[in-house]
C-alpha cells in the first residue's frame, strides 16, 4: 500500500452476482480484477473500469485450484494488488439436503474457495507485511434457518478461519475484516434491496480499503440484537431444556446406542456410562484393538458389537450408515484437531479435518434419520472452540462451527419424535490430544492447554461423560461444560471487541 494508505489494485473472488455487482462498484474508485465464480463449473478474470467491466481471459475451468492458479497469475504483474475482498455467495434456498454430497458440493463453494484465496495471497501480503483480506459473508454466517442448510454450515466454518486470521496476522501488517451483508428482504423490497445492496457494501468497503476503518465491521442493530437473543437462549440452562423428555425417563428394554470415537476418551467413557444403565452400545472406530479392551471392561451382560469404520473415508461411512438397523442414540463423538496458524495448515488437512468432524455426523445422522425408525436423540459432541476462531485453531474451529450450525438446523427440521443436543465441553484432560495433528507451528502449543485441563477444570473423559449422560436423560438441548463456558458464549455476543483481547 502507499504511504497515503491508497491501495494499488483490488482482487475480488465472487461466488454469486452481487460480489460482481459489487467489483463493479468499487471500481469507480479503485482499479479492480474481478474473479467470477458465480457459475459453478466456470472461473473468468474480468477487468472493471469506472463501473464498467470486460472480460480479461477466457473462462477456465471452476473450482479452487483454478482460483488459486489465476491469484498467482494476477499478483505476478504490475502493479501488484495488495487487497483482496471474498464475497460468499448468498445462501439457496435448499432446504436441509438428506443426500450428504450437497453439504459437500456447499463446502468446495462456500468454504474452500474462499479458503484457497485466501491461503494463496497471504505469502505474498506477509512477505510485503502490508496489505488488506476483506470477506463478506452473508447473514447466514451467524443465523440459521431451514432454508439453507447446507450454505450456513459452510458460512459458520468460513468465519471462525476469518476470526483465526484475525488473530494470526496481527503481527504481519496484514488486516484481515469479516463484513456481514444485511439479510436480504422479501416481498416488493426484494427488488430495491438487489439494486441497492452493492452500492451500500461498496461504500463500507471503500473506508476500509483507504484506511478509514479498521478491524470487523459491527452488524447492523438489528441483526446484533437477534444475534445476542438468540446466543442468551442458547446459554440458558432453563431455556435449553425440554420439558417432555420423550421417553428418556426409567426404561422396560435397553437402548440401541451408537457411539463413534469409541476407542478412547470420552467416547469410550459414554460406552461405559450407557453399558452401565442397560443399554446396548455400538462401538465404532479405526483402532478394533482398543474397543476390544473396552468390551472386556464393560459389564458381562451388556450386548456390545464393534464396528470398524474410518469416519475419514466418506464412502464407508455412508456403507455402514445403511447397513445400521434401528438406532435410539446416536452420538457423534469421534474427531481430531488440528493445531496450526490458517497460513501453514495444509488444504489438504483443511479437508480431512472437515470430512471426520462434520461430514461424517452428517452422512451418519441423515441416513439414520431417513429409516422408518429414526433415532430418539441424536447428540453431537462440539467444542467451545467452535465459538469462535482462535489463533493456531482455525482448522478446528471451523469444522466444529459447521457441525454446530448442522446441529440447530437439525433440531428445527426433524419431527417432534427426534430429540437434538449439542454439547460444548472446554478443553479437559483426555486422550484427545493423541489425535492432534500438527503444523508447521510450534507443536507444543496446544500441550499445556491439554496438560492442565484437569488443574483448571477439574475435567476428566469420565466428568464430561458423566454429565453428558445426565444431560441427555433430562432431555436436555444444550451442554456447556464447565457450566462457566457459558459466559464465554455470552460474551463472544455481546462485547465481541473486549472478547477478542482476551482471548485471541
Amino acid at each position: 500500500m502507499t504511504a497515503a494508505g491508497k491501495v494499488n489494485g483490488v482482487v475480488v473472488v465472487a461466488t454469486d452476482g452481487v460480489g460482481c455487482a459489487v467489483a463493479q462498484e468499487l471500481s469507480r474508485t479503485f482499479r479492480v480484477s474481478l474473479i467470477d465464480c458465480s457459475e459453478a463449473d466456470a472461473c473468468r478474470v474480468v477487468e472493471c473500469r469506472d463501473g464498467r467491466s470486460r472480460s480479461a481471459a477466457s473462462p477456465g475451468s471452476g473450482g479452487s485450484g483454478q482460483v488459486e492458479a489465476t491469484l498467482a497469475e494476477i499478483w505476478e504483474r504490475e502493479p501488484r494488488p495488495d487487497a483482496l475482498i471474498v464475497v460468499a455467495g448468498a445462501s439457496e434456498a435448499n432446504g436441509r439436503p438428506e443426500d450428504g454430497s450437497a453439504y459437500q458440493e456447499s463446502l468446495e463453494r462456500n468454504f474452500f474457495l474462499p479458503l484457497t484465496a485466501m491461503k494463496s495471497v497471504l505469502p505474498r501480503l506477509c512477505a510485503a507485511r502490508a496489505g488488506k483480506i476483506i470477506v463478506l459473508i452473508p447473514a447466514s454466517g451467524l443465523f440459521v434457518d431451514r432454508h439453507g442448510a447446507s450454505v450456513a454450515c459452510a458460512h459458520w466454518a468460513l468465519r471462525r478461519v476469518c476470526q483465526s486470521l484475525q488473530a494470526e496476522t496481527g503481527p504481519t501488517g496484514v488486516d484481515v475484516h469479516l463484513m456481514f451483508m444485511p439479510r436480504q428482504k422479501e416481498g416488493a423490497a426484494e427488488a430495491t434491496h438487489r439494486e441497492h445492496a452493492p452500492r451500500r457494501l461498496a461504500t463500507d468497503l471503500a473506508r476500509i480499503l483507504s484506511g478509514t476503518s479498521r478491524g470487523t465491521v459491527h452488524l447492523r442493530m438489528p441483526d446484533r440484537l437477534r444475534y445476542v437473543k438468540r446466543q442468551v437462549v442458547c446459554a440458558d440452562p432453563l431455556l435449553g431444556r425440554r420439558a417432555d423428555t420423550n421417553g428418556h425417563g426409567p426404561r422396560s428394554a435397553p437402548r440401541r446406542v451408537v457411539i463413534t470415537g469409541a476407542s478412547s476418551g470420552l467416547g469410550a467413557e459414554l460406552a461405559r456410562c450407557h453399558a452401565e444403565h442397560g443399554d446396548s452400545v455400538y462401538l465404532v472406530g479405526r483402532n478394533v484393538p482398543a474397543m476390544e479392551r473396552l468390551r472386556g471392561e464393560l459389564p458381562k451382560d451388556c450386548e456390545v458389537h464393534i464396528d470398524r469404520v474410518d469416519l475419514a473415508d466418506g464412502e464407508a461411512t455412508s456403507d455402514y450408515a445403511g447397513q445400521l438397523a434401528h438406532v435410539d442414540v446416536l452420538i457423534n463423538c469421534a474427531g481430531f484437531s488440528v493445531v496450526g496458524e490458517v497460513m501453514d495448515v495444509s488444504v489438504e488437512l483443511f479437508r480431512r479435518n472437515m470430512t471426520v468432524n462434520f461430514l461424517a455426523p452428517v452422512l451418519l445422522t441423515e441416513a439414520l434419520c431417513r429409516k422408518d425408525q429414526p433415532p430418539h436423540r441424536v447428540v453431537n459432541v462440539l467444542s467451545t472452540t467452535a465459538i469462535s476462531g482462535r489463533k493456531n485453531h482455525g482448522s478446528y474451529a471451523a469444522s466444529k462451527a459447521a457441525l454446530w450450525a448442522y446441529t440447530k438446523i437439525l433440531r428445527r427440521t426433524l419431527s417432534s419424535g427426534t430429540e437434538v443436543m449439542e454439547v460444548l465441553p472446554a478443553t479437559f484432560a483426555s486422550s484427545f490430544a493423541s489425535n492432534t495433528v500438527h503444523g508447521r507451528s510450534d507443536k507444543e502449543s496446544a500441550a499445556p492447554a491439554v496438560a492442565d485441563a484437569q488443574h483448571r477444570h477439574g475435567l476428566t473423559s469420565q466428568t464430561v461423560a458423566a454429565k453428558v449422560y445426565s444431560a441427555s436423560e433430562r432431555g436436555d438441548r444444550y451442554l456447556f461444560v464447565p457450566y462457566k463456558a457459558r459466559m464465554f458464549h455470552l460474551l463472544e455476543a455481546v462485547t465481541p471487541a473486549l472478547f477478542r483481547r482476551m482471548f485471541p
